[in-house]
């Protein structure tokens, strides 16, 4: 539907009536607005280019980005009622999940992958073995935290080994350059920016592909806030979904953008691109992955019980843009 937008200009004495199409819009009507608790990756790029390219607006939503250096943090803001949908790693969206009391859900996955995980030390760390008794840093209830406990039990060491220091990805970089820890386990970019602060006082060693398949990403909203804008989050994954296809296609020009918005140097922001599986779909591995990760969280007492997947994840977005995008839930 296409209804007219009313200007009016006082010009020197002069009133002038301005009319303006406004696609998608019934008469009354205000255009849906989102928040969107972001972060500076390569993997937020299918949003990127939604707003860059224009398909937020052609679906008639208005996007505001908010970035936060890591899922864990954004969730700081999100509980307070801030924002309106989330983008976090895999463990912090289940444990908010959880502590949450199930208030919100998973709306969809946005990539998933193993290389882009880093696990920089020292030189002086020249093995897995070598880590016992170090000072080690990752984001604690994060994805890292997974690594460290999925690391250590497979070198036949527990936390009790080592000393594990909450640290954001910025001052991780920072503290490992000072000497105040011994390594840390993150993201991209942040081993990366490691080596090259750091250069041969520091090396990679070992990638998240050493314990997992892949760690993921995801969008989450409140459920309330679902119930109250289903058409709009359908919206705004179906302009992501052209987003994620112009990523895939395009790759110098997203690179170009990353470097131009964020400062992510090319060649860099590339190693992250060529390991990285988009996803923007629900599908039988998602299921399956997760049900490791909560595996894990009940070990080690961040979960309770089992994933309610009815309650964890919502599908009939996704569902609304593409059926084939959303594998219903194991029963």
């Amino acid at each position: 539907m296409t209804t007219r937008r009313v200007t009016w200009l006082w010009t020197g004495g002069l009133v002038v009536l301005g009319l303006a199409l406004v696609p998608g819009l019934g008469r009354g009507q205000v255009k849906p607005k989102i928040v969107l608790f972001s972060q500076q990756q390569v993997q937020t790029t299918a949003f990127e280019m939604a707003q860059e390219q224009g398909y937020f607006a052609e679906e008639g939503i208005e996007v505001t980005f908010r970035y936060f250096p890591s899922g864990t943090t954004a969730f700081q803001a999100f509980r307070t009622g801030q924002g309106d949908i989330i983008f976090s790693g895999d463990v912090p969206a289940i444990r908010n999940w959880s502590e949450s009391g199930r208030a919100y859900r998973v709306v969809a996955p946005v990539e998933k992958n193993a290389k882009g995980y880093g696990f920089v030390t020292t030189t002086a760390i020249k093995s897995p073995a070598d880590v016992r008794s170090k000072k080690i840093a990752t984001r604690v209830g994060s994805s890292g935290s997974h690594f460290v406990w999925a690391f250590l039990r497979k070198h036949g060491m527990t936390e009790k080994d080592v000393t594990v220091v909450n640290l954001d990805g910025p001052a991780m970089v920072a503290a490992l350059d000072r000497g105040d820890i011994d390594g840390f386990f993150l993201w991209a970019p942040y081993p990366q920016r490691a080596l090259e602060v750091s250069g041969s006082k520091v090396h990679m060693l070992a990638n998240a592909d050493a314990v997992v398949s892949g760690y993921y990403t995801v969008l989450s909203a409140r459920e309330e806030w679902i119930r109250q804008n289903s058409a709009t989050l359908a919206k705004f994954l179906r302009a992501s979904v052209k987003g994620q296809e112009y990523v895939r296609k395009n790759k110098d020009a997203v690179l170009a953008y990353l470097q131009r918005k964020f400062g992510l140097e090319p060649p860099k922001a590339a190693g992250e691109y060529d390991v990285i599986q988009f996803l923007l779909r629900f599908d039988e591995s998602f299921y399956k992955d997760f049900e490791g990760f909560a595996g894990w969280m009940r070990e080690t007492d961040m979960l309770k019980d089992r994933l309610d997947w009815p309650r964890f994840v919502h599908l009939d977005a996704l569902q609304a843009v593409d059926r084939g995008l959303a594998v219903p839930p194991p029963r």
